[in-house]
This record gives C-alpha cells, structure tokens and sequence, in this order.
C-alpha cells in the first residue's frame, strides 16, 4: 500500500512539473524573440525594414552601431532598439508618407535613434505616428520639416496613449506636430531646441505636456491650437524663444510650474481661449510677461505666479505670508493674478 500511494505522489508531482512547465513555455513565448541587424552583415538581417518584415507582435529589434539609409514602415508591434551610434538616414520617402519612420502599428517603441535628413529642402517627417500606445523614447531628431508628427484624422481614429518622452528634436520647422484628435498622450522631458517651433499642437484634448525643455526656437516653444482643451502643461521650461507658451481658442488647460525666462512674450493667451488656469508659473526677464485680453484665471485662488517685475511696477505693495498684497494686472485685458508669489518655485 505505502509503494503505491508513493507511486500515486510521484506521478502528481510528474504532473503537475510537466504543467509548470508548459505555463513557462507559454510566459516565454508571449515575450517575443529577439532579432539583431547589423550592417556589417554579422547578424540576423542587414538592413532595419527586412528585419521588421520577418518580425512578428512583441518582437524586438537590436540595431548594431552604423549608417542606414532606409525608410521604415512599422506595421507589426515591435520593438525597435538602437545604440548610441545607430544612425538612419531617409531613402525614397516619398513611398512611405514622406516619413522616415511610419508607424501604423500599436504598441511599438522606437529607442535610441539617431535620426538625421541631409536633404532639409524637402518636407520629410521624422517619426510619422497613425496609431497609439507607441513609446518613441532617447531619440535624437535633426534637420525635418516635423520631427515627431502625429498624423492627420482620416478615418476618424483616436490617436491614444503614446509617450514621446527623453527625444532630443533640433533644427526642425516643427519639433513635435500634431494635427489630429489626439487624447491621453504624454510628451515628456523632451529637448527642443533651435526648431522654428517647439511643439505646435491641434485637436489635442486631455494630454500631458510635462518637463520638456524648450530652448531658442524662433517662433513658438509651445502652441496650444484650435480645439486642444483640458490639457495639463507643467514643470516646462520655456526659454529665449519668441513666445514662451501660446494657447489660442482653448478651454480648460491648467498650466502650472512652468518658467517662461528670456522669451518676447512668456505666457500668451489670444483669440477665444477662455476658462484655462495659470498657476505657480515663474515668468522671468520676458520682454513683456504676459498678455491676456479674454476670461482665464491667473491663480487657483490660493496661489498665482512670480513675475520678477512685480517690485518695480508696484513698489507700494507689502509682503504677506509669502505673497504680494497688491494683485498682478494682466496686459491687455482685465485679468488679474490676485496671489502673486514674492519667490519663484525651484
């Protein structure tokens, strides 16, 4: 009796190895596998599209270090991964969207990219988005007409959960372009730098625009177009542009703890926006600090913004419990910031 119940132990215990098991070989194969590309030809695939062509959903891409003149078309779930010296190159644009990298795919990720156009004469895109839950993180983008552009509404999608976050985007007309109804994405600690403008945004409802730094870009740092309401915008800095942050016919964006320093205008209200908030924003050596002529509040109705000519231009006012007593006027409307900070936030 006592060999038979061990037997009967030991065949559960075979069992239930053999069923552990196969649920591992399931968890590993859910992961994707790993193909490499190198140009050198040591690798799985010499060039990125035709590694993309035999990949499968999940799967994930390593591109060696060297030059690659290509375009991509990512219509598979990938992951496509670069080193610090994985540079592309754009090669007969015209046939993918006139983008060097055009995602169509959910859920991909484009990582460590050097993505350089040496033609700037003509309107290339850099990474063309049509589809959502995409990471395109640790890239650097030179020298497009959009760097990252999110594509035109054609069938009526929502573009949805994309993180553009850690991208340095540079001597662009547009740095990061969107035209589309665009809901739920997050652009984050982003470098845009030296482009006409830094972001220009459209039709772009309920994101987060958070920690990006916006440096010398000719026109705007950030645009905030037609029909973007109830975005959160903070802790950007935007700096030595024309205008710091431009929101033109919006409603319901709260801009907060953002510096705006060395612009001609930092914070820009115009032409129907109405109902947005500024709050705890530091506004520093802009050649005119603010302008609002419609309906926005300029405090949360405990804390406003600092503005370093405040001391000048009301040299009565006292200090009470870390604010000015005497309210802040808006330019060219009636606003009124009535707690403005005697200290900027750090």
């Amino acid at each position: 009796m006592k060999k038979q119940i061990f037997a009967l132990f030991v065949a559960l215990l075979l069992i239930v190895i053999i069923f552990i098991g196969c649920l591992g070989d399931s968890t590993d194969k859910s992961q994707g596998k790993i193909i490499y590309v190198d140009i050198a030809g040591s690798k799985d695939f010499t060039n990125i599209q035709d590694a993309i062509n035999n990949a499968s959903n999940g799967d994930t891409i390593v591109v060696s270090e060297g030059i690659y003149n290509e375009y991509l078309f990512v219509n598979t779930s990938v992951n496509l991964k670069g080193s610090k010296y994985t540079i592309i190159n754009p090669k007969n644009v015209a046939l993918n969207e006139n983008s060097l990298v055009y995602i169509t795919a959910n859920n991909c990720s484009i990582d460590g990219f050097t993505i350089f156009n040496t033609d700037f004469e003509t309107d290339i895109i850099g990474i063309n988005i049509y589809s959502s839950g995409n990471v395109i993180k640790g890239n650097s983008i030179f020298k497009f007409k959009y760097g990252i552009y999110i594509k035109d509404n054609i069938n009526g999608q929502v573009i949805t959960k994309n993180n553009i976050s850690d991208n340095l985007i540079s001597n662009c007309t547009y740095g990061i372009y969107v035209y589309s109804d665009a809901e739920n994405n997050i652009i984050f600690n982003n470098d845009l730098i030296d482009n006409n403008d830094g972001m220009y945004l459209y039709y772009f409802v309920n994101n987060s625009i958070l920690k990006n730094y916006v440096y010398s870009n000719t026109g705007y740092g950030i645009y905030i177009g037609s029909h973007s309401d109830g975005n959160m915008i903070s802790r950007n800095v935007c700096k030595n542009n024309r205008y710091g942050i431009r929101f033109k016919g919006v409603s319901f964006n709260e801009i907060f703890l953002n510096r705006c320093e060395n612009n001609d205008i930092g914070l820009y209200s115009c032409c129907g926006s109405n109902d947005n908030i500024l709050y705890y924003n530091s506004l520093v050596n802009n050649k005119k600090q603010a302008s609002d002529g419609f309906v926005n509040s300029w405090d949360n109705g405990i804390v406003g913004n600092y503005w370093d000519d405040y001391i000048v231009i009301y040299t009565n006012a006292t200090q009470i419990d870390g604010f000015w007593s005497i309210p802040y006027d808006i330019l060219d409307g009636n606003n009124k910031d009535n707690f403005p900070l005697i200290n900027p936030f750090i």
